[in-house]
């Protein structure tokens, strides 16, 4: 990548194709002071906190786009940890900021500006999707769904037309360099966070036992993976040695967020990518893996020393153990869970094979692990997930879009290694790599329906439309 001051970044960042109305911006706020004022006297909370909000994102996105975006960004690291149970404050907030994002901008793009959103087939696929799937309510309330949750199920999975609006505010190279630098960081502020709630639950037991070291902080598996290879693959065609470093620095918080996570599939999917890689690449680009190699261990060896202490090789004797365990296959308790599930999502499916089950509704299967019947809408599986909850032919456009934006970034990557330059050709193979993570890792969980799975997607949606411009 090439140098970017921070005050050509903040420049960027405020520089819109129209020019800043501090008349608008005096309205927006004195609106928003006045509803503030209401919402305190009156206690009408959350309309009011709406209305702000649609009053902000519509003025952002249709006046200073490229304001809203970075705000998109900052917003969704927040959004990426708000996992407590129930409806949080931020997942009120997030929801509006970005469901509201999306319909405000297809709204002013096809019945304002009378411009058409979708260019290509992929396109028509998820927009079709969507459509049918509003059908679905239908459906999950006649199979007793939960209507809220089929509501907050609908809204999450939506967060994949968020490419929409990222890939009309996002024209040129220069552009794009600076959203990923700003969208790292924001990552290693994620990665910290996540790294902090980790050690914070470690100091709250007494380690007697291993395995107490294994309860990691169990999200944003997706994310850290991704972007672990993006960063891996980034630091290879740097021409500047200090852009190399820093983005490998970024590639070891990643690495290390990852671990944090325990998630065994994400790390056997990363370990796999990094084979192949050695493989496949030239003799002194192998030299390269093995210093980078090197050089992420001692970043995690570092941090794994100051904050396990007395408990470091405990602590590396259970990653490896977690690690090796991927190899048990059937006999690993957790793949025998997984296969009594699936058995019993078949099962189900065949019951609604056309129409679905619905949104949000709640399946039962026995667990050979817990030793009883659960009950949860959670699905270990991405295919099946689509499949039970709205049925096969619904289904095969979500599908069809993922399938159709994937050979296009892989005919993006022929064409990168042909013509492109360092930038293009890193982007080209991260981002077709990408696919298919979310391929693997989406048959022992419903990536594509996860908040960062979804984001995931939606950002390799852009990219693979970015290159094939």
């Amino acid at each position: 990548m090439t140098d970017i001051s921070t005050k050509n970044i903040i420049l960027s960042i405020f520089k819109s194709s129209q020019g800043l109305n501090y008349i608008n911006i005096l309205l927006s706020s004195l609106i928003s002071l006045f509803l503030l004022y209401i919402n305190f006297k009156f206690d009408i909370g959350i309309y009011i906190l709406g209305l702000i909000i649609g009053i902000f994102v519509t003025i952002l996105i249709i006046n200073y786009p490229k304001i809203w975006l970075y705000t998109f960004v900052i917003i969704m690291g927040l959004f990426f940890h708000s996992r407590s149970e129930g409806v949080t404050v931020i997942d009120v907030v997030s929801a509006m900021y970005f469901n509201g994002s999306i319909v405000i901008w297809f709204v002013n793009k096809v019945m304002l500006q009378k411009e058409k959103a979708a260019y290509n087939l992929g396109d028509w696929f998820i927009l079709a999707f969507f459509f049918f799937l509003i059908f679905n309510f239908i459906i999950a309330y006649i199979n007793q769904a939960n209507l809220f949750t089929w509501i907050r199920e609908y809204l999450v999975i939506s967060l994949v037309l968020l490419y929409f609006p990222i890939k009309s505010i996002i024209k040129t190279e220069e552009e794009l360099k600076k959203f990923l630098a700003f969208f790292a960081v924001v990552l290693i502020g994620v990665g910290i966070y996540q790294g902090y709630l980790y050690y914070t639950k470690l100091n709250e037991i007494i380690i007697q036992y291993a395995f107490e070291l294994s309860t990691g902080v169990n999200v944003n598996q997706t994310i850290y993976t991704t972007a672990t290879i993006f960063g891996f693959v980034f630091t290879f065609h740097q021409v500047k040695k200090k852009n190399e470093i820093q983005i490998l620095i970024f590639t070891g918080f990643m690495l290390i967020s990852l671990i944090a996570t325990f998630s065994r599939t994400f790390w056997v999917i990363l370990a796999v990518f990094i084979g192949l890689m050695f493989v496949f690449f030239p003799a002194e680009k192998k030299i390269s893996i093995v210093k980078y190699l090197i050089f992420l261990f001692i970043i995690f060896f570092a941090l794994a020393f100051l904050l396990m202490k007395e408990n470091l090789f405990l602590y590396l004797q259970v990653i490896l153990e977690r690690f090796t365990s991927s190899a048990d296959g059937t006999r690993d308790m957790s793949v025998v869970a997984r296969l009594v599930e699936w058995e019993t999502l078949f099962k189900k499916i065949g019951q609604h094979p056309l129409s679905g089950s619905g949104l949000g509704k709640v399946f039962t299967f026995y667990s050979p692990i817990q030793l009883f019947t659960y009950h949860t809408d959670v699905i270990h599986n991405g295919f099946l997930f689509i499949i039970y909850r709205v049925g096969i032919p619904t289904a095969l456009l979500y599908f069809a879009f993922i399938i159709f934006y994937n050979i296009k970034a892989y005919n993006n990557l022929i064409l990168s290694i042909k013509f492109g330059n360092n930038f293009e050709l890193s982007l080209g193979i991260s981002t077709f790599v990408c696919y298919l993570v979310l391929y693997i890792a989406n048959i022992t969980s419903a990536q594509y329906f996860y908040r960062d799975g979804l984001i995931v997607v939606s950002l390799l949606c852009f990219f693979t439309d970015y290159l094939g411009r």
